[in-house]
């Protein structure tokens, strides 16, 4: 007897070893497709329109003493915490809630912000 083409594709896909291939595949690939769209994400982002944000942020850090710094909270992927002067820190943190920002920071706590050569820097905690 014979066996045709049609009958040996039969017994594969019947074959208990096709479909554990075939579900294995399909774990892997429900493991590894949140991981390529997350780092599609954070490639996604307009560079021009973050350059021109971090621009304005270095235009916006000014200061005479530690009275003019404000903290304000950062977002991916511009930082954490930006320190601006108190009189630019509602300008920048709109800028910064435009981002559109999919992922996320772990960050450190700040301590202080303080006026150094005229600029705020942010002091953290250690």
């Amino acid at each position: 007897m014979v066996k045709s083409k049609k009958t040996e594709k039969r017994k594969v896909y019947a074959s208990g070893w096709f479909w554990a291939i075939v579900a294995i595949c399909i774990f892997i690939l429900s493991l590894v497709i949140p991981f390529i769209q997350e780092y599609k994400d954070t490639r996604s982002y307009n560079l021009k329109e973050i350059e021109n944000i971090r621009i304005e942020i270095e235009k916006a850090n000014y200061c005479e003493i530690n009275e003019d710094c404000r903290i304000i909270s950062g977002r991916c992927p511009i930082g954490c915490y930006i320190s601006v002067n108190k009189e630019e820190a509602e300008r920048i943190d709109y800028l910064i809630r435009s981002i559109d920002s999919s992922c996320v920071y772990e960050c450190m706590a700040p301590k202080e912000v303080v006026c150094f050569e005229k600029k705020c820097k942010i002091n953290f905690e250690q």
